[in-house]
């Protein structure tokens, strides 16, 4: 124990010398001891050396103990040394202030010297183990840092390959397997979107993998480089199938601004763990590669074929000089089409190794290799020459000539030879320029931007049309085509995975195509096998295509066949713009034309018409006022201009457009928009003059202006609102449909909020809200709007009287007016709309239109809207009044003691069942139910009445309709209990309000008695 305190300092703080020189007897053999006879000396003490404990008396003059732990306790740093009160004696509160100040521990007096020495030796002691803890965790932190990649949060490299061979050491054969993967077209992503994007897309991907939920978990999981991970997986728990769903569950869960990645993996079965592990990664890494630029496959298991084709690749090496001097290494074409007219516009050169034998190697076999080792310049140098002497060969024998085109390696670009090269070789064969095109591949934008746009610069200088290949593929960058002004970008239809085409992939196709052909450059897509590749091509506009769908790579003599058989055609044709305006310049930001474009004082823009759509590419400021739309800026990019037309006027503006592209001048008209997406009822109607500016075959460039005139249009459609109401109020046989029709076209004209009409009550004291139509999503306040009094509208009468319709905002009100302001604001009502309603030239209620969007102060017009209600309102109370009376006499019929019964008669002449009024005394004469009565009539009127008796019943009734006089006769009815009844009977025809025909009938029971009587008597049955 001793060595851990030794070389410790005490300092030792109290007023009374001996008892610091007992201190010192106590301890001075294992600590150095210091003095301090108060606070202050003891605080000039800590803050001048180090102090490893503090033994402090309390009762100290000028500075006592307890000030002193209140200086030290403020100190951050002052307050870790460890401080032990010595006292003579202490009460509790004072002991409770001293522990609650820090102090470790303190001992009483009188001292035992043994027992203080151990006390203290323990304290620091204890302390010291504190700090070794605390060291050894922070080196523990520390080495996880060291560990972990910064980026993602897994285990680095060197971590990985310490950590799994710790757990190899003791596993058994076989029972870990190695998972290596990447992600295709990550550095195409970094490109476009960022490496900071890179790297959030990264920490994602190690985020997922860190989770605990995860039906496969990796043992040790590890971003080995770039987008390189490894992973070790028990081989008991993996399944592959399940391993690739992870992979594409983490991919497609991870946020990726819309863009599609493809994993790829190399597995290893780690059948002896004593090999060293980068070796068993570089095994992992043969199996990935394997799965390189085959669509489809996702992973390879590592196999020892593998490293056959390594010692293949040695051979290829050995032999490729020989090669080279006997002339193996051959010159394919494969045709490139026009598939607008079918013509054969050119071909792309490639090469392969066909050996003495016969044997054929394709380029992915021998090319990478020749890049790596440099010999890729005396491979493309040949075949450039061999292009050479074709198109020479072809010029003498007075043919057609069309370009071919020839690839260019970046490791070629670096070459200080390769411009005199490439130079020298038409030349040497004067053969022109522009009829050898060069193909940059994919790979030379990965190096310097620079000094590839200064080498394109100068070959397009001398003629030669150049190419960027394999555009969108993951390797070329879309930031460099402004700065390489290359003619031509090539895109391979194997973005599309699994030979399937994807929603991403299309997109991403179409959206280079486009940005191509507005920045003046051809589009050529190879790689087309499929009648789906080409329709989808050419929906798009894409007509420039390569591809075994129309063509393998041939031999020479098979092209100058081919060549003979085919149409030509040699000039490929890029977007056309109108005279005078130059392309660059007008997408230009820092032009005049997009000065002139942007501080135009209407609303302007650039349409962009194709396919039937017509999308916005370019709009200034004040495009987006004219359409008054709460689009986000963003938003109306790139959005079709035909799904905001309202579909009668789409017609119309396709007939405009396609008569601007035909004639080549400017044509103007109107439309109705739809584009506040969030509030569909809000419409706008645009004016605009089109022209357009740039034009392909199947792609048009349109500048157009516009104007807002919707309040020209709106005072036509008011106009003819009220003519078409008013006959509509006319034809409808309910008032109070009537009504509310009124209302909802009253709201949707003015596209307010609420529509509600007010009726006063009779002492013109209060008014109250009788009818209410809501827009959608507004809550109804019908039931707040009651009893109002008089004063809720006093502002109104004497206005209404003079203006007839009163336009009201409730912000402009002023201070005298500043109840009525609060009423508004309470009920959310923004503006108002006020139509007096008329009864006998005094008003008798009103209707208020609130927060109407379209609140126009001449609302002159509308004042008719007020006549149209009250002259509804008055027909409803002539109905209620009608109604009224008719229930009065229902209740009378249904008091009458006698059966009665009405029954309308149609212009036939025939009972109608419809509407038939039976009271209970009749009910209860022939002892049936009202339904079963009914059920009767709708069958057969006269079905319940004796068949001797229907004869003469009909002519009574005829007589009845004829005469309009009251019938009388007897007649039987069978009754519901199965038995005859005899009744007097009298029949009256009345008409109703509307001039409909009613039978009435009267009934009284008699008896068969009377009834044989009156028979003898008058013979009434006859």
């Amino acid at each position: 124990m001793t060595s851990v305190v030794e070389n410790r300092t005490i300092l030792v703080v109290d007023d009374e010398k001996i008892n610091r020189q007992q201190m010192i007897s106590v301890f001075s053999e294992e600590y150095i001891i210091l003095e301090a006879e108060n606070g202050f000396i003891a605080l000039e003490i800590l803050n001048s050396m180090k102090v490893d404990a503090v033994l402090l008396d309390l009762d100290m003059p000028g500075m006592n103990g307890l000030q002193f732990l209140d200086v030290v306790s403020d100190d951050k740093e002052l307050e870790k040394i460890p401080i032990i009160v010595v006292a003579d004696s202490i009460n509790e509160d004072d002991l409770i202030k001293v522990m609650a100040k820090g102090v470790i521990d303190v001992i009483m007096k009188p001292l035992n010297d043994q027992l203080m020495r151990l006390r203290i030796r323990n304290i620091l002691s204890r302390i010291e183990l504190l700090k070794r803890a605390e060291r050894a965790d922070e080196t523990e932190k520390e080495l996880r840092r060291s560990e972990m990649d910064p980026v993602s949060g897994l285990f680095n490299r060197n971590a990985f390959i310490r950590h799994t061979e710790l757990l190899l050491s003791k596993a058994q054969p076989n029972q870990y397997i190695l998972v290596r993967w990447d992600i295709d077209n990550f550095k195409l992503y970094n490109e476009v979107f960022s490496s900071s994007s890179g790297d959030e897309y990264l920490r994602q991907i190690g985020d997922y993998w860190s989770s605990k939920d995860l039906e496969i978990k990796p043992v040790i999981a590890c971003r080995f480089d770039a987008d390189h991970f490894i992973f070790l997986v028990e081989e008991k728990s993996f399944d592959i199938t399940k391993m690739c769903e992870s992979l594409i569950d983490c991919l497609e869960n991870v946020k990726t601004s819309a863009f599609e990645f493809v994993p790829r993996m190399g597995l290893y079965l780690i059948d002896d763990p004593t090999l060293d592990i980068t070796l068993m990664c570089d095994c992992a890494l043969l199996a990935l590669k394997s799965t390189k630029n085959r669509y489809g496959v996702e992973y390879k298991w590592f196999v020892p074929s593998l490293w056959v084709t390594l010692k293949q690749e040695h051979k290829i090496v050995a032999e490729m000089e020989e090669a080279l001097l006997n002339d193996e290494f051959k010159a394919y074409f494969q045709p490139q089409y026009n598939i607008s007219n079918g013509k054969l516009i050119g071909a792309e050169v490639l090469v392969r190794w066909v050996k003495e034998n016969g044997q054929m190697l394709l380029p992915n076999s021998f090319i990478p290799l020749f890049e790596k080792n440099g010999f890729v310049f005396e491979l493309d140098r040949s075949i450039w020459e061999k292009a050479c002497i074709f198109q020479r060969k072809q010029l003498d024998l007075g043919k057609e000539v069309i370009p071919v085109s020839v690839n260019v390696s970046r490791y070629d670009l670096v070459r200080e030879e390769f411009l005199d090269t490439i130079i020298a070789l038409p030349k040497k064969y004067d053969v022109p320029f522009n009829l050898i095109n060069l193909e940059i591949t994919e790979s030379a934008f990965s190096s310097s931007v620079s000094h590839i746009v200064e080498i394109v610069d100068k070959l397009r200088e001398v003629g030669f049309l150049v190419e960027v290949d394999d555009f969108g593929s993951g390797y070329s960058s879309f930031s460099t085509l402004k700065d390489v002004s290359a003619g031509v970008i090539k895109i391979d239809m194997h973005f599309f995975s699994d030979k399937k085409m994807t929603q991403r992939g299309g997109t991403i196709i179409e959206s280079i195509v486009r940005m191509a052909k507005w920045l003046g450059m051809l589009v050529i897509a190879e790689g087309v096998e499929t009648k789906m590749h080409v329709s989808f091509l050419q929906s798009i506009g894409c007509n420039y295509v390569q591809g075994f769908f129309f063509g393998k790579p041939m031999t020479v003599e098979e092209y100058e066949l081919l060549l003979s058989q085919e149409n030509h055609d040699s000039i490929l044709t890029s977007m056309e713009t109108i005279e005078g305006m130059d392309r660059g310049q007008f997408w230009n930001p820092s032009s005049i034309e997009t000065l002139l474009f942007s501080s135009y004082v209407g609303g302007a823009c650039v349409l962009e018409y194709h396919d039937n759509k017509l999308e916005i590419l370019r709009m200034n400021k004040s495009f987006k006022e004219v359409l008054n739309t709460n689009h986000a800026w963003d938003a109306l990019m790139g959005y079709d201009v035909f799904d905001a037309v309202d579909p009668s006027y789409r017609e119309e503006l396709t007939e405009i457009v396609n008569s601007c592209i035909n004639l080549g001048d400017s044509r103007k008209g109107v439309c109705h928009i739809f584009f506040n997406h969030e509030t569909p009822t809000h419409n706008e109607y645009i004016r605009y003059k089109a022209r357009v500016i740039a034009k392909t075959d199947t792609y048009a460039l349109c500048y157009v202006l516009v104007d807002n005139v919707s309040s020209q249009v709106r005072a036509e459609q008011q106009n003819r609102m009220l003519i078409e109401l008013s006959g509509r109020m006319l034809s409808e046989a309910d008032p109070e449909t009537a009504l509310t029709n009124v209302m909802t076209e009253i709201m949707n004209y003015c596209e307010g909020k609420i529509v509600h009409t007010y009726v006063f009550d009779k002492t013109r004291k209060h008014l109250n809200c009788e009818y209410e139509i809501c827009a959608p999503n507004v809550p109804p306040l019908i039931d707040q709007l009651q009893d109002l009094p008089i004063d809720y509208v006093e502002y109104w009468i004497p206005k209404l009287r003079d203006m007839e319709v009163l336009t009201i905002t409730t912000s402009e009100l002023d201070e005298s007016r500043e109840a009525e302001k609060l009423r508004y604001e309470r009920f959310g009502i923004e503006s108002l709309i006020v139509m007096p309603l008329h009864k006998k030239d005094d008003i008798f209620g009103i209707m208020t239109v609130e927060s109407p969007k379209q609140l126009n102060k001449n609302n002159k017009n509308l004042e008719a809207l007020g006549d149209y209600v009250s002259f509804l309102l008055a027909r409803r109370d002539l109905e209620r009044k009608v109604k009224f009376e008719n229930s009065q006499l229902m209740s009378l019929i249904e008091k009458t003691p006698i059966g009665f019964t009405r029954v309308p008669v149609n212009r036939e002449r025939r009972f109608d069942p419809a509407n038939v009024i039976i009271n209970d005394s009749f009910c209860s004469m022939i002892k049936m139910t009202r339904q079963e009565i009914l059920d009767y009539y709708i069958k057969e009127p006269y079905l319940r009445v004796h068949p001797d008796d229907i004869p003469n019943v009909a002519l009574l009734i005829k007589k009845a309709i004829q005469t309009r006089q009251t019938c009388p006769i007897k007649m039987r009815f069978f009754a519901g209990d199965d038995n005859y009844l005899t009744t007097q009977t009298y029949y009256h025809i009345s008409e109703d309000d509307k001039g409909n025909l009613m039978l009435n009938g009267y009934f009284i029971e008699i008896s068969d008695k009377e009834a044989k009587e009156d028979e003898e008597e008058n013979g009434i049955y006859d």
